[in-house]
């Protein structure tokens, strides 16, 4: 059997891609039948997945995102600007020569079955083996780390993370899929495994083709500060469908005094606004946040209640945040009160 080492590594810094998924052509093998095809069915398939026109001219008049990345270099984001919120970057993981190789069919099968198709018909290009090489070092930092590939409902099952290069030709879009997986290695490189136990936490963040061309063109230490941090699981809740959040954003937002109790981040606060903005995207600005903390309706005794505003989160995940008029006014029923004060527990259960 054929093995690819992983001694080398080569980065594309240059690429062409089209904003609008809309140019994509939407002819694809349905995932039920995602299966590595050979011979007669290879060529078949390949006949049937041409890019449409519109895609390819959209290609040459558009921008190079990776092209992006080489400037983006430069504004590499200090650890220390995570604060409290983020520990020290793990030191890149080393792979002993024993285990450093994997085999080829292996690797070219985690593909959805048109890329197998690209790959295998240039299988001797320069840069199919770049790629193949990429995604085997890639493979190989999620093995040591314990992290699983998430998979779909579909059978056979495939990985949601190759699902979502749907969108790309590994023809077509070559430095955008190596940029893909040498950022999906520096973001898990640096996961801490007994938090993150599979793929799923940036599969569900990569909905589009913007997204995907988005993180490829990301700095990679700054995702690894990003991978790293202890809120990690809130952001990617906040950011489910929206895209791998501007880690410099998502730093800075940690930072806002809004989250700050006696001085210190608290963190149940944060956690909590967090599940209710699940799905919707990071906060844009402080003054959202300050806004509605001071609504007069989290107030218990006189004090901002943490507890009812855990308990009105509950309730509203992924649906943002309540409208003020209405939950004022059901937080007002004498339904919810024992002794003339809301019980939190008679709302809980409700």
């Amino acid at each position: 059997m054929q093995t690819i080492s992983l001694d080398t590594i080569t980065c594309i810094a240059s690429s062409t891609f089209a904003d609008d998924r809309e140019n994509i052509d939407n002819n694809s093998t349905p995932r039920s039948t995602r299966t590595m095809m050979t011979g007669h069915g290879v060529t078949q398939l390949l006949q049937a997945t041409k890019l449409s026109p519109a895609y390819q001219q959209s290609q040459q008049s558009t921008t190079s995102a990776l092209q992006q990345r080489v400037v983006t270099e430069s504004q590499t984001l200090p650890a220390s600007s995570f604060s409290a919120a983020a520990a020290a970057i793990p030191e890149p993981m080393e792979l002993s020569t024993a285990s450093d190789e994997i085999p080829i069919d292996a690797v070219i099968a985690k593909f959805l079955p048109r890329h197998q198709v690209e790959i295998q018909e240039c299988l001797n290009d320069s840069d199919r083996k770049k790629l193949l090489t990429k995604v085997a070092r890639f493979l190989k930092t999620l093995e040591i780390g314990g992290i699983a590939l998430s998979t779909d409902t579909g059978q056979p099952p495939t990985s949601t993370l190759f699902s979502q290069l749907e969108s790309c030709s590994i023809i077509e879009d070559t430095p955008t899929v190596l940029g893909f997986f040498d950022c999906a290695n520096a973001f898990f490189s640096a996961v801490d495994n007994t938090r993150i136990e599979n793929t799923s936490c940036l599969s569900s963040m990569l909905n589009t083709r913007k997204h995907i061309i988005e993180f490829a063109a990301q700095n990679e230490n700054n995702l690894r500060l990003l991978a790293n941090n202890t809120l990690l699981e809130e952001f990617t809740s906040m950011c489910a469908g929206h895209g791998v959040p501007d880690p410099v954003h998502a730093a800075a937002m940690v930072e806002w005094e809004c989250w700050k109790t006696n001085g210190m981040f608290n963190s149940e606060l944060f956690r909590t606004y967090a599940d209710m903005r699940s799905g919707q995207g990071l906060f844009s600005d402080e003054a959202e946040v300050t806004a509605i903390m001071t609504w007069p309706c989290w107030r218990v005794d006189g004090e901002f209640s943490i507890d009812l505003l855990r308990t009105i989160a509950s309730t509203t995940s992924r649906k943002g945040f309540p409208d003020r008029a209405k939950l004022e006014a059901i937080l007002a029923g004498d339904c919810w009160k024992v002794d003339g004060k809301i019980s939190l527990e008679l709302l809980r259960f409700y």
